[in-house]
């Protein structure tokens, strides 16, 4: 059974222009029955549509598990309702950028290409990830500006990387991408008392993004899994692109440097003008973005709606 895609987007960017013809290259649904299996852990899933390899790098193991759509409990015989299962990610302050899956799929004859995923994270594992291509099969490249995105806790989240740009993924035999675990990008504290830096430890996918007084809400492991369902290479790509907004709540003060408030509990996501998302909030009537460097960002609700969000 084909599975239905999140409507929650992750990246979020601003482009004109219509959707054309897309091509789908190569897709993973992990419904297929012909995976390579070592002591009941999925190590190689085929891909439903085109061909291409997935690699798991780092030391990390993998499984089938409930995945995205409307059904979620994985039949572990035929992949029915199942999504790409993945654990065993380094050590506290160990490694990072080094483990999670790699992808090798020829682009040959196609161009303006871009990725579709779902993910999601248990709430040990790593709340930052990183999302790299190469067009030479060896070296590795951070798509645009994007060094640190949000690995979303219990919920799959739909994300859109926009390599249209890239004219050396155009028609390329040897183009990859992978999906990889990173520390995160500002300071935090876990179980409330033991204080990171930024760039120098995992944080935990259900802790706050930006917390107050060293509030933390327990420690990061090696057990939590990240799991990815719907994988897609695509040609001739076009971003989604959601319309602005300014109904339904009100938010102030805008701009802001310190707390910015919402005229009714809202629930959803600030991003930056990258797409990249840095907060959570549920049923928040504010949320403080004091640690958000100053410029432009989009406030994105789970009803779809965007406000624009200054910082100063």
């Amino acid at each position: 059974m084909k599975k239905n895609y999140s409507l929650s987007l992750l990246y979020v960017i601003l482009v004109s222009g219509y959707a054309f013809a897309q091509t789908t290259i190569t897709e993973w649904t992990f419904t297929a029955t012909n995976n390579t299996t070592i002591d009941g852990g999925i190590t190689s899933p085929q891909p439903s549509t085109g061909s291409g390899t997935i690699s798991l790098i780092g030391g990390i193991t993998a499984s089938l598990a409930g995945g995205v759509g409307t059904v979620t409990t994985c039949n572990t015989t035929n992949g029915e309702g199942c999504a790409w299962n993945t654990t065993a990610y380094p050590a506290q302050s160990t490694n990072p950028g080094s483990a999670g899956i790699e992808f090798a799929v020829s682009t040959v004859g196609q161009s303006n290409i871009g990725i579709t995923f779902n993910h999601r994270a248990s709430g040990t594992a790593s709340r930052w990830a990183r999302f790299e291509y190469s067009v030479d099969g060896v070296n590795w490249i951070s798509a645009g500006t994007n060094n640190a995105i949000l690995s979303p806790h219990d919920a799959f989240t739909f994300n859109e990387v926009d390599l249209t740009t890239c004219t050396s993924c155009n028609n390329n035999p040897n183009f990859k991408f992978r999906i990889v675990s990173i520390f995160a990008p500002f300071e935090f504290c876990e179980n409330g008392s033991v204080s990171f830096g930024a760039n120098i430890a995992y944080q935990r996918a259900n802790a706050a993004s930006l917390e107050t007084g060293c509030v933390g809400t327990g420690n990061y492991g090696t057990s939590g899994t990240w799991r990815f369902d719907n994988i897609k290479v695509i040609g001739g790509f076009v971003l989604s692109t959601p319309s602005f907004t300014d109904e339904a709540f009100e938010m102030y003060p805008n701009p802001s440097n310190s707390v910015v408030n919402f005229s009714k509990e809202v629930s959803g996501q600030i991003l930056n003008i990258n797409g990249q998302v840095l907060v959570n909030f549920v049923n928040a009537t504010q949320v403080n973005v004091e640690r958000l460097p100053t410029g432009l960002y989009l406030i994105k609700t789970t009803e779809g709606l965007l406000k624009k969000l200054v910082v100063k």
